[in-house]
């Protein structure tokens, strides 16, 4: 990576072994263009482990709330 006019770069080299001739391959690309992909679907994947972290408590509460519900009454019934 590099800044290049303001923005960051990235770039890549690599060689090329032909039977008659040896050259290299290079290749320079803005780092925004993959990057700006990846920040927004970054957001979405957080909302989506949000929501299901969300999801899985108010199960376990409602579970939780209906075990000591039985409880208590097959206590209440034991006496």
């Amino acid at each position: 990576m590099f800044p290049c006019e303001g923005q960051t770069d990235w770039a890549g080299v690599q060689p090329i072994n032909g039977d008659n001739h040896d050259f290299w391959i290079g290749v320079v690309v803005p780092q925004s263009d993959f990057l700006n992909k990846v920040q927004e679907k970054r957001w979405a994947l957080l909302v989506v482990i949000l929501g299901v972290f969300a999801l899985g408590l108010l199960m376990a509460g409602y579970v939780g709330a209906e075990a000591s519900f039985y409880f208590y009454m097959k206590l209440l019934s034991d006496r």
